[in-house]
C-alpha cells in the first residue's frame, strides 16, 4: 500500500497563544480517501509549529490507527510519503535538525514514537518538504476548522451579519 499524506498547521490570532488549527489529507494508492480537521484553544504555548507537529501526528496516528486495525496494511510492504510546508517539522522529523524549545520536545518525543510504531509494523517512511502553493487543500483543511471554532464564539448576531439583525430588529418594531 502506497500512502500520501500532506499536513498543515496554523496558530491564531495569535502566535504563541492562540487557537491551533491543523489539518491533513491521505490518498491510499492513489484514491483520496481520507481527509481530518480540527481547531482548539491552545494555551500560552501554542504556536505554528506546535499545530503543525500535531497535525503530523494526527495523520501519523491513522496510519497506526489502520496498521492496528487493518487486515490490508499489515502486509509489510506499506510505503508512507508525508508533505508538509514547515521546514522546522519536516527536518526534525526525517533527524536533521532537533528542538531546543523546552515545550517542543514532548511532541517531538510523541512525533518519533509515532514514526517508530509504523517504522516497527514495517512501514517505510519518507517525508519532503513542499512550497505552500502544493500544501494547499491541508491549509484550507486548517482554516476551516479555525473557522469553524470562531464562529462558534461568535454570537448569534454576528453570525447571521449586521444586515441581518437590523431587518430584524424593523420587523420587530
Amino acid at each position: 500500500m502506497r500512502v500520501e499524506g500532506w499536513f498543515d498547521g496554523s496558530c491564531e490570532p495569535l502566535n504563541p497563544g492562540g487557537v491551533v488549527g491543523y489539518g491533513w489529507h491521505m490518498d491510499w494508492d492513489g484514491e483520496d480517501v481520507e481527509e481530518f480537521a480540527v481547531a482548539f484553544s491552545g494555551g500560552d504555548f501554542a504556536t505554528n509549529n506546535v499545530a503543525e507537529f500535531i497535525a503530523l501526528q494526527s495523520l501519523l496516528m491513522e496510519c497506526v490507527l489502520r496498521t492496528n486495525h487493518g487486515p490490508e496494511f499489515r502486509s509489510g510492504d506499506n510505503v508512507l510519503v508525508i508533505r508538509g510546508d514547515n521546514q522546522l517539522v519536516i527536518n526534525t522529523f526525517n533527524g536533521l535538525w532537533s528542538s531546543s524549545k523546552a515545550h517542543l520536545k514532548p511532541i517531538v518525543a510523541i512525533t518519533n514514537m509515532l514514526k517508530e510504531k509504523l517504522i516497527q509494523a514495517g512501514w517505510t517512511i519518507t517525508a519532503e518538504q513542499i512550497g505552500r502553493a502544493y500544501n494547499g487543500r491541508a491549509d484550507r483543511l486548517s482554516r476551516r476548522a479555525l473557522n469553524e471554532i470562531e464562529k462558534a464564539r461568535m454570537s448569534l448576531t454576528e453570525q447571521l451579519g449586521e444586515e441581518y439583525y437590523e431587518a430584524s430588529q424593523g420587523a420587530i418594531e
